[in-house]
């Protein structure tokens, strides 16, 4: 579906312009399909024109301005191969728009009209980039009031499956001059909306910021591999990047081309000799670059990924003849969705796009996206977020700052310094511009843990203008320290600032983090602030849904029933027994899933607190906690009693022990340990009042049980979940036979 929409709109991108290139008399020459009207050059850098004729006819390329005074001249000889080159120094930028004659032996063979000089970016990747501005959130708006962009915009759009051989299938062995039917379109041109979402929105604010003129060559494909936008000559002159697709199974040797065969999607070279190389004449400012989807889910590790991303910059420098030292190269981190079964896998590899900056800040910048809305479209799936609005701005300020140097910050900050200290962790940063801020009241995304490796949730400030504290009740001697280490991180809220506004979030990070390490998820529902959460953005049926639900119960999330952060609960009830619950489970077609956000394995926790304020005028009783790992049953704490809650209108804290656990049904009263608990499915907070109840709840959260209470043999933890299913099996039995 994604393939025939983005091929429908860029159809109509190709046909919404018209093309005047004129002929008279016996043609000597002719012009790749790359150039025409409306085009833009880069300012100040060599304007070169290329295409075919007969061997030793004389060429020229003359500009002419506004008023049609001759601007700038250039002259050349058709070569033995039947190829030309001709170039001239293009004026310095501006809202002037020039004609171009070219003439073969006197005669004119190519005149073309709307030239505008300014500055020039190649937008590559894959789906992400190539996501097609009618499709994305903002650009669905603008495109349904009738909106026309700016005249100064200047896209080359390439066909979303160019022919080779007379088929959109063929891949070719040798990298090709031209790319046919590819076309200039302005702001103007209906078409428009079939270009990069992203980067209309990097160009949009360029042009405002630079007030100049900015070109596009937008070059990608959804679902290609970083090395199909390699050339063969590139991955044959690098070891260790030839050694890697040799050992993933996807090198091809020159011999065991057939072009027929060839995967445009995957396969090495492909979209380089299809795309890319026919648009070597062009000088460019920079590159925006979003891509990794695939290479991640092909099973690259982050490290083999950034050493073909480092030769994709060194390779495109020599390509495109940029002599300022590295090709400016700003991209952007992957988009949350589980893209594999190891969740984790995502953000180790946006942690590598950090780290891979960091090698090379001068010619490198890195935006993140972790804080962008998960919606997106049935058609297009949840690997696709619907907004690319912020990060095609994201990616525009880290332009003013890498390319045009308004800024000494213009990365996504990363720690450069993490000191443990008074049972703390400060995190200093980089890249933080005028100031870290929150955006909130409360910083959400950290995680620390002690030696054992097991993290919990973690309070967090701001100190200075680029530190850090980080810290948590329950851990008095932290030895690592982990931000945003999550798919669904959404809640993490640490920016950089400039002149007051936020510009970039804090990367994803983790230091010191011991193996076999119990990572601790962000979880939106244990803090108690939002209402409505974004769920399951691996899931094509993801929607909204109600973080609390209540039991006999009437629950809303109010500023005013909060112990700290933004919200809290509160819980209204009339009934004798009710009970509060995080939504943890949905409804999928036939089958019930968990929210990738949500689920968790409990096994290392050994208490579960929370803070509770009656705000009635009778006291309320907490029964009970009750984790369900099925429907059937639920687990609770064997030592707790019931808890009176005061109605003093006070906060109270209530913490439940989760070591020994027992069984609602077990009809042989046996105890468990927390190890039962290695998939919950849903959790309630049980209360009893006489009359009614009026009730505040916030901040509940899961500490690790200490050293000498997980001593437990493995022996006995086995023995514990082989009994635990008999039991179950018994209650079963006992259910069905009354």
């Amino acid at each position: 579906m994604f393939k025939k929409i983005i091929s429908v709109l860029l159809f109509i991108a190709i046909l919404s312009c018209s093309i005047t290139i004129s002929y008279a008399g016996e043609v000597q020459a002719s012009l790749y399909s790359v150039y025409g009207d409306g085009m833009l050059f880069k300012q100040n850098d060599a304007v070169v024109f290329a295409g075919t004729g007969k061997p030793g006819t004389a060429i020229s390329a003359t500009l002419f301005n506004s008023s049609k005074a001759l601007v700038r001249k250039g002259n050349t000889v058709v070569n033995s191969d039947g190829v030309f080159f001709v170039s001239f120094v293009a004026p310095a930028g501006g809202f002037e728009e020039y004609s171009i004659v070219l003439t073969a032996d006197l005669q004119e063979f190519a005149k073309l009209e709307n030239i505008v000089f300014g500055e020039l970016w190649l937008a590559s990747g894959q789906s992400n980039m190539m996501y097609p501005l009618a499709q994305e959130k903002s650009g669905k708006e603008m495109m349904a009031r009738g909106e026309k962009l700016s005249k100064w915009l200047r896209v080359l759009v390439e066909p979303a499956y160019p022919e080779y051989n007379g088929s959109s299938e063929l891949v070719p062995l040798d990298a090709q001059n031209d790319i046919k039917d590819a076309k200039w379109i302005t702001g103007e041109d209906d078409g428009i909306y079939g270009m990069s979402a992203v980067a209309y929105f990097f160009a949009e604010s360029m042009l405002k910021k630079l007030n100049m003129p900015v070109g596009i060559l937008n070059s990608s494909l959804g679902g290609s591999t970083i090395a199909s936008w390699l050339s063969r000559d590139a991955i044959d002159n690098c070891a260790d990047v030839k050694n890697i697709l040799s050992n993933h199974g996807r090198y091809i040797e020159i011999g065991d081309w057939n072009e027929a065969e060839q995967n445009i999607y995957h396969d090495m070279t492909a979209n380089f000799n299809l795309r890319t190389n026919a648009l070597k004449n062009f000088r460019l400012s920079g590159m925006i670059w979003y891509q990794g989807e695939s290479d991640l889910m092909f099973g690259y590790s982050p490290e083999e990924y950034s050493a073909q991303l480092e030769l994709l910059q060194s390779f495109y420098t020599d390509h495109f003849n940029y002599n300022n030292g590295l090709l400016p190269l700003i991209y952007a981190q992957l988009a949350p969705y589980m893209y594999s079964d190891n969740g984790f896998n995502l953000i180790d590899w946006n942690i590598e796009y950090s780290k891979f900056r960091n090698e090379a800040p001068d010619s490198r910048a890195v935006v993140t996206n972790y804080d962008i809305p998960s919606t997106f479209t049935a058609d297009v799936g949840a690997i696709h977020p619907e907004c690319k609005e912020e990060i095609g701005k994201r990616m525009a300020y880290a332009a003013d700052g890498l390319v045009y140097g308004k800024y000494n910050s213009y990365s996504a900050p990363y720690p450069k310094h993490i000191e443990i200290a008074d049972s703390s962790v400060f995190v200093t940063f980089s890249d933080v511009g005028d100031g870290l801020a929150v955006n909130g009241n409360t910083l959400h995304g950290f995680a620390i843990c002690d030696s054992r490796g097991i993290f919990v949730q973690a309070n967090a400030e701001i100190i200075n203008k680029d530190t850090v504290r980080v810290y948590s009740d329950s851990i008095t001697t932290p030895t690592s320290v982990t931000y945003a280490y999550c798919v669904g991180n959404y809640r993490s809220n640490l920016f950089a600032t400039q002149s007051n506004n936020q510009t970039i979030p804090a990367s994803p990070f983790k230091w010191n983090v011991p193996e076999n390490a119990n990572y601790w998820v962000d979880k939106p529902w244990t803090d108690c602030d939002d209402i409505l959460l974004w769920h399951n953005y691996s899931d094509t049926y993801g929607s909204y849904y109600k973080s609390w639900y209540g039991e006999n119960a009437k629950v809303n999330i109010e500023s005013v029933d909060a112990f700290s952060g933004e919200n809290g609960l509160n819980i209204i009830s009339s009934s004798e027994t009710f009970a509060v619950k995080p939504k943890l489970t949905y409804k999928n077609a036939a089958s019930t899933k968990n929210f990738d956000e949500a689920d968790d394995n409990y096994t290392d926790y050994g208490t579960i607190s929370f803070y509770v304020r009656n705000n009635g005028a009778e006291d309320v009783t907490f029964d009970r906690i009750e984790l369900y790992t099925n429907s059937l049953s639920y687990y609770t704490s064997a030592d707790f009693e019931a808890v009176t809650i005061p109605a003093d209108g006070k906060w109270h804290t209530i913490s439940i022990s989760l070591n020994t656990l027992v069984m609602s049904n077990d009809i042989t009263n046996q105890t468990f340990s927390n190890n039962v608990l290695n998939e919950v499915k849903d959790i309630k907070f049980v209360f009893s009042s006489r009359n009614s109840a009026d009730i505040s709840m916030d901040n509940i959260r899961f500490d690790a049980e200490s050293e000498e209470e997980n001593a437990t043999s493995p022996f006995f933890n086995l023995f514990e979940k082989i009994n635990s299913f008999i039991t179950f099996i018994m209650s079963l039995i006992k259910m069905i036979t009354g």
